[in-house]
């Protein structure tokens, strides 16, 4: 069965972590739309102009690692909302991938490791919240 994880989040709840620890030691991709914000040196540059940018960059890799039939793919960004949630549905129907959607909760009180401001993260907690499934 191929399986496609969905790690849902605020910034700095634990996703990364949680993906690496999934990945099995990078046997297994992990695809962050903050992927692309790094340079090539390894430096994280974000910039608001790249978001869009940065979101297809991440659903078109998940994409090939679908046309490819990796059996595991694990996709860690804040999808806050049905509406960012929806692609990657979408592609796991297309390709038949079973999902597992798992929102990671921040009870561990780390910060952003981009410091996203705590305003942004309280509105990322507020979409999230309005966009659980509860069923």
């Amino acid at each position: 069965m191929k399986k496609l994880f969905i790690l849902r989040g605020v910034s700095g709840s634990g996703k990364s972590t949680l993906a690496k620890e999934l990945s099995d030691d990078g046997r297994w991709p992990v695809c962050e739309a903050d992927q692309f914000h790094y340079t090539e040196d390894g430096v994280y540059e974000w910039k608001e102009e790249n978001i869009h940018k940065a979101h297809q960059w991440c659903r078109d890799k998940v994409e090939l690692h679908m046309q490819n039939e990796v059996e595991k793919i694990i996709v860690s960004n804040t999808t806050t909302s049905a509406k960012e949630l929806k692609p990657y549905l979408d592609l796991a129907e297309n390709y038949c991938y079973d999902v597992t959607s798992v929102v990671v909760e921040n009870y561990h009180g780390n910060e952003s490791i981009h410091d996203v401001p705590k305003f942004i993260r309280d509105r990322q907690e507020a979409r999230l919240r309005n966009s659980l499934k509860l069923q």
